[in-house]
């Protein structure tokens, strides 16, 4: 097993099975770190590669730059330009890109594993429990924590075969998930938004190609009356009308999702991505032989 995290500080974490078994072994979360560290020799800057395990709880989280890191390459090759006399950018020195190069490079042979041999570490079940706990983190966490713990999870969900987003935070898709989760347990998660039927509404308003997913998420988890029930102001259920009144070429779904939704909703049981797989933009499905 392994997953590699590079930020473009010239930092690249490693999470293999030493890394693992030092974790275990320390209870605290560790990772081998690959990184750059630029010395003064002979009146010139060169860098020279370290390795080393570190805990997740000492890497710098840099929210102007959105990097995580353990050595600030930047900051350090700045210092020696300084007490060089140097005077223009290390970001235009073609020494300096050579070394971005050899940074890349050293990630893409870290990376050159046997595709054919990977195989996930956990179950889907578990994967799921991590991630439901991951978001319901989200408000706490920044961005760049939220993100370096999606990255251990996308990687496990594609060698599963289903697409997740890079972002998770990006538009839509925070969104999206807020929504989906909210639908799945019946009560209001994430958006600073309090009530179910705030939910749709908000949805609806921002990203109406999902919102079929959405209604048909409360119909497999069994709550297909939760949102007229709660809907005291008649506002939701309105709206809702006009919207399936309309034209079904007036109508955009967006099957981009599909398999993530399913991820989050095992109750779909392949129904959802049969839908994108089997229509196109525009089109209806059947849930438990219910046109929705």
């Amino acid at each position: 097993m392994q997953d590699i995290y590079y930020n473009n500080n010239a930092n690249a974490f490693v999470v293999n099975d030493s890394t693992v078994a030092q974790s275990i072994k320390t209870k605290v979360f560790t990772l081998e770190c690959h990184y750059l560290k630029p010395e003064i020799k002979n009146n010139q800057i060169v860098n020279q590669w370290n390795t080393e395990f570190v805990e997740f709880k000492n890497l710098v989280q840099n929210e102007a730059t959105k990097q995580i890191y353990f050595f600030d390459y930047e900051s350090e090759y700045r210092k020696l330009k300084q007490k060089l006399g140097l005077q223009h950018s290390y970001l235009q020195e073609s020494k300096n890109q050579k070394d971005k190069l050899k940074v890349q490079k050293y990630i893409e042979s870290l990376e050159q594993v046997d595709l054919e041999t990977q195989v996930p570490s956990k179950t889907k079940s578990e994967l799921l429990t991590e991630f439901t706990e991951l978001w319901i983190k989200t408000h706490y966490l920044t961005e760049s924590q939220v993100n370096f713990q999606w990255l251990s999870i996308r990687k496990e969900l594609e060698l599963m075969g289903i697409n997740a987003p890079q972002y998770i935070l990006h538009a839509p898709y925070k969104t999206v998930v807020n929504s989906i989760l909210s639908a799945k347990f019946g009560y209001a998660v994430g958006n600073n938004i309090n009530d179910m039927v705030s939910v749709a509404h908000n949805l609806m308003e921002h990203h109406p190609a999902y919102i079929k997913h959405f209604m048909l998420t409360l119909k497999v988890t069994e709550k297909p009356n939760l949102l007229n029930e709660r809907d005291s102001s008649g506002k939701w259920r309105e709206r809702y009308q006009k919207y399936t009144q309309q034209p079904e070429v007036d109508k955009i779904y967006k099957h981009d999702l599909n398999q993530l939704i399913e991820f989050l909703v095992p109750e779909f049981e392949g129904r959802l991505i049969s839908w994108g797989e089997s229509s196109g933009p525009y089109s209806k499905v059947q849930i438990d032989g219910v046109s929705q």
